[in-house]
């Protein structure tokens, strides 16, 4: 079977695939990765992988239907689809491995892989300052926001000296970071090996995952996560009504697409990992591989 026929099969026993690339190939070939030691910045790819792998078993369960619904009976449990929940999760896991690729795929150097980490910690030190958190609130309070202020402060030391940002032309840096600003951006991707080029999450999932679907789905599931007009007009047409598996079925396709993306990612990444990926059936590899390269040079379709 070639990998168009086996992806219009999918459309038959997609959430079993999905159930299987979790506790099959993503957990092999994560366990041969994890057997390396790491150091700072890398243990947070490894905290991404376990957040994406936590998130996709939520989104997982919650595919396979949690609301009793009134036809549930001792003999038969009939099971509805909590939609804007599973939604809300789907849009979780795909920031989650956008994160992932963007820090630790994109990076061509140890520097270049150290100084995106840093902006990415800056930025959610930043946001943490923003919380409206004051001295007299709770007894450890001054000293976490003193603490807080000292992290922040060596992180931008930190990436001041670091030799990948020392090697960029200023007009290029300061498109990411200026020193005493308050403001960083850490998605971006380099063009012709020297211009930045700054994007926004849309753009680094439409650059990260090239499908237009997965953009699509990123901005459908937005609108459920938040309580705009679109989120409550969805949620009238849907409430109290049998979802059906159009409605389904393709989240969770993506999300079998996505967790393909990752094993391969891995597999690149690590060379305990690409072990591992060498050991699972040949079949399976084929698909994997398969799938990632129709991603990867597909034509934002």
């Amino acid at each position: 079977m070639n990998l168009e026929d086996f992806i219009e099969q999918l459309d038959i026993n997609i959430i079993y695939f999905y159930e299987h690339l979790l506790l099959g190939p993503m957990t092999a070939v994560y366990s041969g990765m994890k057997k390396n030691p790491s150091d700072e910045v890398r243990k947070f790819a490894y905290l991404l992988i376990d957040k994406y792998a936590i998130k996709s078993s939520s989104f997982f369960f919650l595919s396979k239907g949690i609301i009793e619904l009134k036809k549930t009976s001792d003999e038969v449990r009939v099971t509805g689809y909590d939609l804007f929940t599973c939604n809300s999760t789907f849009r979780t896991i795909l920031e989650t491995y956008t994160t992932f690729h963007n820090i630790f795929m994109e990076s061509k150097s140890k520097d270049e892989e150290e100084f995106r980490f840093l902006l990415w910690k800056i930025d959610g030190l930043l946001d943490k300052q923003n919380l409206n958190i004051k001295p007299e609130d709770f007894e450890e309070a001054q000293s976490v926001l003193d603490k807080d202020a000292a992290i922040l402060s060596d992180t931008r030391e930190r990436l001041e000296q670091n030799n990948f940002y020392k090697s960029l032309p200023f007009n290029e840096s300061k498109k990411l970071y200026k020193p005493g600003h308050n403001r960083v951006n850490w998605r971006f991707i380099i063009r012709d090996n020297l211009t930045i080029v700054p994007l926004k999450i849309t753009e680094l999932i439409s650059h990260s995952c090239k499908m237009r679907s997965f953009t699509n789905l990123y901005k459908y599931t937005s609108m459920h996560t938040h309580t705009g007009y679109l989120s409550i007009e969805h949620f009238i047409a849907t409430r109290g009504i049998p979802i059906s598996e159009r409605q389904v079925k393709p989240s969770i396709k993506l999300a079998s697409f996505l967790t393909c993306l990752l094993i391969m990612d891995m597999h690149n990444l690590d060379e305990r990992g690409k072990e591992e990926f060498h050991k699972l059936d040949l079949g399976m590899q084929n698909i994997i591989v398969g799938i990632s390269d129709s991603i990867r040079h597909s034509n934002y379709s």
